[in-house]
């Protein structure tokens, strides 16, 4: 409940120009989940145009080639059921191709041990 409504508040509060630029310069270049987590509590509220897609590279890149840290995101995800919206939203079409078919074999054939419904959701998403 209270991460829904921490991503409900983020999603009213306007976007200044500093938080934007912040927002732009980091959204591609985020190196974990926890560093993801943290740029959406902190710039959420800026998800939109060039900082959208540069989140959704950042979600790409860390399905298709960290997933070993999907654990991680599912702790994250548990807690803050803004974030996993956030994060299934970023699997969109500016993730390239060959990225979504590496997080398809990922979800399938390597699902963290008690992440099913995420996993479920990630397939959901990459297949959409």
């Amino acid at each position: 409940m209270f991460g829904m409504l921490a991503f409900c508040v983020n999603a009213a509060t306007s976007c200044s120009v500093e938080e934007a630029k912040a927002a732009e310069t980091e959204a591609s270049s985020l190196q974990d989940w926890d560093a993801v987590f943290k740029a959406y509590r902190r710039y959420g509220h800026c998800d939109d145009a060039a900082i959208a897609e540069g989140y959704s590279e950042t979600v790409g890149r860390l399905l298709a080639h960290h997933w070993d840290k999907a654990g991680r995101l599912g702790i994250l995800v548990r807690q803050d059921v803004g974030f996993r919206q956030f994060v299934l939203h970023h699997i969109d079409d500016t993730v390239p191709q060959k990225y979504l078919e590496r997080i398809e074999k990922n979800a399938e054939s390597s699902c963290p041990k008690g992440q099913g419904r995420l996993c479920h959701e990630i397939l959901k998403r990459v297949r959409e």
